[in-house]
């Protein structure tokens, strides 16, 4: 069964029937690819916007809503955000929700393979599964041992990503400890012309979508539709076969309007199948189906109280289509049914006070390597946000209160603030609790402990946001995250790797995190870059799959007609487990670049091209697994004119 490798490395390596690692590299410095062509390209796309520079008014501004569950001006808020919008999404042109999200520096992605691999993110030294994902508001992390399937979340339909780093279990429970990214899908409120799109590229890639929307005042709807289908490349170092994938995605959205009132229900499915490798190399595949379905309800009752109450459920499937050693056909599957209800209250000055109750049942079952897994859970949990505005001041203070049926009950908590010193300038600091309930999977299935605490976390940050202009604003922040009682998988008998999973780790991440934003009247550019040491307390070792350097740039800029757009990664090395050997081994640090290019055409029509990897960098983000090599895609949309 396809699972994430984390730093449980004996379980994951166990489990998995995946890991075989690439031919041993050189282990890298901290930088250890980089020739002086691509350091030179780095450095020239950060001063880039000190060259066009100009004094005109331009809005840098954002809103996110993420951050507060209220939306707000993202200079408001003293925690990290980060917001990828619709015409980063498009310019890209990613394959999935992992390739939005690994342009940005401190997000480290580990990708088992090509396209539809399991993909797993890290956020400042946190366990992949120490950051919630959810879309649309909607928690998509499954109960199994796993991570959320950001591989399967085409882009396509995505209108923003929404990221706010550290702890904000206060807000929304479970898992959310490194970070929280919320996708936005795409919905229009006013009529929408129909579109059309169809593309190409290598590894035999076909891609065709279609979207179109209605509605006036009082409603409407969306309709999206994408097929994504691929040969792929060998998804493990050794292995003959390609590992292709297909997926079929739905969102649809609809929505009505009475007076002070809107009903509105949103739907995202994705299902298809994706081919990978056995340990041994065996060719395997799987079937998946995630999905989400949120009702709401939004009311307003005078001038300052509104009113949300949502119904969700969401789903996340994965059926092995070949029998494990054991016997058996695997299978992981998530059911889980919530209801959130939210009152958001403004009061005097600008001040805002977000209070509601939430809950959820979640169903968890599982045949693993003939474990079988089958567990109810449910959470329940009152939670509380007081957003606070003047004119020098912007503070945020929240709480949560969790009962769980398996552990017993949690209370978390964030403090947010930012001072102006002077107009253009903010002092930020935050400090926040979160925590991770153990999954269905650490308690009950391989090494499972019914006994198992919830793994815990404390954050602290120090910052420093600038506005230079109207154009630039830079940011700069010093972090500070420990996690307690995280649970390993502990080898009792290291001739069947039999053992259990308890609470026996601690971990520490200290870093900086720099990020500059330019925004002119043609050109964007954004940079960010991080400095950090994640480390186990325990032993001292530099925490697997996290890089303690990396930079990150994407530029936006008109060319003949169209939009050119330049994303650039340099990393650092990062350690990882050898599934042979069970010992470490370093993956060396790289540089990637991309380059696209898109220019409308007469018609109505409008052409996409993209070189992903333009350097043919050879990399590894999970040590074993191929990436790939220089790569080609071309695509044409179509929409008529209004």
């Amino acid at each position: 069964m396809v699972v994430t490798t984390t730093r449980r490395a004996y379980r994951a390596v166990y489990l998995q029937a995946c890991p075989h690692f690439k031919k041993p590299q050189t282990p890298g410095s901290n930088l250890a690819t980089p020739t002086s062509a691509p350091c030179l390209l780095l450095l020239l796309a950060a001063c880039a916007p000190c060259i066009y520079a100009t004094d005109t008014d331009t809005a840098l501004e954002r809103v996110i809503v993420t951050a507060s569950r209220a939306p707000e001006p993202a200079s408001r808020r003293a925690v990290t955000t980060i917001v990828i919008d619709r015409q980063q999404i498009k310019q890209q042109n990613a394959r999935d929700l992992a390739d939005l999200l690994r342009f940005h520096a401190g997000l480290d992605i580990g990708r088992n393979g090509g396209p539809g691999q399991v993909s797993s993110v890290f956020v400042r030294g946190a366990e992949s599964n120490h950051v919630l994902v959810m879309l649309d508001g909607v928690r998509i992390n499954p109960g199994t041992i796993g991570v959320p399937a950001i591989q399967n979340i085409d882009p396509d339909i995505v209108d923003r990503v929404e990221i706010v780093k550290g702890p904000r279990s206060s807000l929304y429970g479970s898992d959310a400890i490194g970070a929280v990214i919320n996708v936005i899908t795409r919905r229009d409120t006013a009529p929408k012309p129909p579109t059309f799109s169809i593309g190409t590229g290598s590894f035999d890639t076909f891609d065709i979508a279609a979207q179109t929307g209605f509605g006036t005042s009082s409603g409407g709807g969306n309709l999206a539709v994408s097929w994504h289908d691929t040969t792929g490349f060998a998804a493990r170092t050794g292995a003959d076969d390609k590992h292709g994938h297909d997926n079929i995605t739905v969102n649809a959205a609809g929505w009505l309007a009475v007076d002070q009132h809107r009903a509105e229900i949103n739907v995202w499915r994705s299902t298809g199948n994706t081919e990978y490798a056995s340990f041994s190399l065996a060719p395997l595949d799987q079937d998946f189906i995630n999905q989400s379905i949120d009702a709401k309800l939004t009311s307003r009752f005078g001038s300052r109280w509104t009113s949300a109450l949502s119904i969700t459920h969401g789903l996340d499937d994965i059926t092995q289509n070949q029998p494990s050693f054991a016997g058996s056909f695997d299978f992981l599957t998530t059911r889980r049914l919530g209801i959130d209800w939210q009152n958001t209250v403004e009061l005097a000055d600008d001040n805002q006070w977000v209070l509601g109750l939430a809950g959820y049942n979640e169903q968890a079952e599982a045949l693993s390597f003939g474990l079988p897994v089958d567990e109810s859970t449910a959470v329940a949990a009152a939670y509380s946000q007081y957003n606070m505005h003047s004119d020098a001041l912007d503070a945020s203070l929240g709480a949560r209160y969790t009962t769980h049926d398996d552990f017993g009950s949690a209370l978390t908590w964030h403090l947010d603030v930012g001072y102006r010193v002077l107009p253009a300038v903010q002092i930020l600091a935050a400090a926040g609790t979160g925590f991770r309930a153990p999954d269905a999977t650490d308690r009950f299935g391989f090494g499972g402990n019914p006994t198992l605490k919830p793994e815990e976390s404390t954050t602290l940050e120090l910052g420093l946001r600038v506005r230079i202009n109207d154009r630039h604003r830079v940011t700069l922040r010093a972090f500070d995250q420990n996690i307690d009682n995280l649970i390993n998988y502990v080898v009792t008998d290291f001739i069947t790797f039999a053992g259990i999973n308890r609470n026996v780790d601690k971990t520490r991440t200290t870093g900086v995190e720099m990020s500059h934003e330019y925004q002119g009247e043609y050109m964007r550019v954004h940079t960010e870059a991080i400095v950090q040491r994640p480390r186990d307390d325990t032993s001292g070792a530099t925490l697997l799959r996290r890089a303690k350097r990396s930079l990150t740039t994407n530029i936006l800029y008109p060319v003949l007609d169209g939009t050119v757009g330049v994303s650039l990664l340099a990393s650092g090395a990062r350690p990882d487990i050898d599934s042979n050997t069970f010992m470490r081994v370093n993956n060396s640090g790289y540089v990637l670049a991309n380059l696209s290019y898109s220019r409308p055409l007469a018609r109505n029509w409008m052409v996409r091209a993209k070189v992903e990897n333009l350097l043919d960098t050879d990399y590894v983000t999970a040590n074993g697994f191929n990436t790939a090599g220089r790569s080609y895609f071309v695509g044409f949309s179509w929409q008529p004119r209004r």
